[in-house]
């Protein structure tokens, strides 16, 4: 319920799923603030707290736009860093435009919007292991550029 209301304040009736991911993007970014120390359990469980108290980690941010892509019927996948390490990281793929794209809501001190870009995008902005992934366990990624450069 709580994220079909919050659905229904941010997208419109008729809206693409690239319009709809975008403004979940948005609204995550803006009303959940980032705090660290929260373990990864059942996302949507994660994902509701994230909405209802506005704070958590990159799990929690991750979870919340899940629940909100997973309502607003957009298909998205879980990615998890890899290799595993502390901090973990985690963020969404999301199918728009006939590919899939990556979405991170995490809030950043530094700039970087990270909503909708391809692979190459994360790699060229965060060189290193912040967004580095098991590629075997995705699907093909989109490679057509539809946002600006982080």
């Amino acid at each position: 319920q709580m994220a079909d209301s919050v659905l229904s304040s941010i997208v419109n009736e008729g809206w693409s799923d690239e319009q709809k991911a975008r403004a979940i993007y948005t609204y995550v970014k803006r009303h959940i603030s980032y705090v660290g120390g929260e373990s990864a359990h059942e996302w949507r469980t994660i994902g509701a707290r994230g909405l209802a108290y506005g704070s958590g980690d990159c799990y929690v941010h991750y979870a919340a736009a899940r629940l909100l892509l997973a309502r607003a019927g957009i298909p998205n996948l879980t990615v998890e860093r890899y290799p595993a390490g502390n901090p973990m990281h985690w963020w969404n793929l999301v199918y728009v435009r006939g590919g899939w794209y990556h979405l991170d809501t995490e809030p950043r001190r530094h700039d970087g919007t990270f909503c909708l870009c391809t692979s190459q995008q994360m790699w060229n902005h965060t060189p290193g292991r912040t967004f580095s992934y098991n590629q075997a366990l995705y699907p093909e990624m989109a490679t057509k550029v539809i946002s600006p450069n982080p």
